[in-house]
């Protein structure tokens, strides 16, 4: 009975729980004649509070503001000159990621991702012309993108910690984190440039049922039998690496790459996951470790080790159980609508 009702408050507790939503909000800047602009913006319901009206560079003036009847709030303003690239337009949004498609009368369709910094996301136009401004930049911001991805990536994060719970021996460790890697790196690849197309929700539910099946091996070990994953932990995590890695790919493809930056992006924003990744196995190790020499010096009594683990993978499984059952529904009400 205790296991049933700690697994139900954990189900409960998902609900509230997300998976790797990197807070992407969209935008068209469209140009018109005469130094006439629409400045478009998607607002749905989760971040219609977070979104309001963009700073205008000096000399333009708001026209007017609609509200659709669907999800879009549309700016229309005029300056007295057309928008150059030293023009910036500045958003005092909540949100951590702005995708702006620019569509230019005479350079065409332009796209970038901003990101805020303090308080503030600058949407510098110089990176929606002709060119997409300095490399090094655009490295350092898919990087930094990629961090930010995994750390908020809950869902992966776990699959990441179920390894860790689950081989001991650090030459493993070693081999299971790396075919992770190398799995989910190749898949990311391969399904951002369009060789694998599937579509999102049953990744989505596969990589949760990935979380669960894990957590359950870990389970089964503690008991006392030993099965594949244990003898082979590398080959399971390299093969449902290869599930992650189509996630990644879905979240790097959210963001509108430019085909000039597929390079970049591809490169660093995988190595910003990775660097996330690590980081929180550092953070994993010095939290278990710390928490033990803690223990020892002050004398406190705790939990034995097998029961805190017994514990943590309980809440894994319960957590990922209920994404499988969310996503699942969430395939068959696509199918529904479809």
């Amino acid at each position: 009975m205790y296991k049933l009702l700690l697994s139900g408050f954990l189900l409960l507790c998902a609900t509230r729980v997300g998976a790797h939503d990197i807070g992407v909000t969209e935008v068209i800047l469209q140009e018109q004649p005469n130094n006439h602009y629409q400045w478009r913006v998607e607002t749905p319901d989760a971040v219609r509070d977070a979104i309001s009206a963009p700073r205008l560079p000096l000399g333009c003036d708001f026209i007017k503001t609609e509200n659709s009847e669907t999800i879009d709030r549309v700016y229309f303003f005029r300056c007295d000159r057309s928008l150059g690239a030293a023009d910036h337009i500045e958003l005092p949004w909540r949100t951590e990621l702005v995708m702006v498609q620019a569509q230019w009368l005479t350079l065409g369709e332009k796209r970038a991702v901003f990101v805020r910094e303090n308080e503030v996301i600058d949407v510098a136009l110089v990176r929606l012309s002709a060119s997409t401004g300095d490399w090094l930049e655009s490295a350092s911001r898919y990087f930094f993108i990629g961090i930010e991805h995994i750390l908020l990536g809950i869902d992966h994060l776990l699959f990441v910690l179920c390894i860790l719970l689950l081989v001991s021996n650090v030459k493993k460790l070693v081999g299971a984190v790396t075919a992770f890697t190398v799995a989910h790196s190749i898949t990311l690849v391969l399904s951002f440039l369009g060789w694998i197309q599937l579509n999102s929700a049953p990744v989505e539910a596969a990589i949760a049922l990935s979380i669960v099946a894990l957590a359950l091996e870990v389970l089964r070990g503690q008991a006392g039998t030993q099965g594949f994953a244990w003898r082979s932990p590398w080959l399971v995590c390299g093969s449902f690496g290869l599930l992650h890695g189509l996630g990644f790919a879905g979240a790097l493809s959210d963001l509108g790459v430019s085909e000039s930056e597929i390079p970049i992006a591809l490169l660093f924003f995988n190595i910003g996951v990775e660097a996330g990744q690590l980081l929180f196995i550092a953070v994993a190790f010095v939290c278990f470790y710390g928490g033990i020499w803690l223990c020892k010096q002050r004398g406190w009594n705790f939990y034995s080790l097998a029961g805190l683990k017994y514990l943590l993978v309980l809440a894994i499984g319960s957590f990922a159980s209920f994404w499988v059952l969310e996503r699942s529904a969430s395939i068959f009400g696509g199918l529904g609508s479809a």
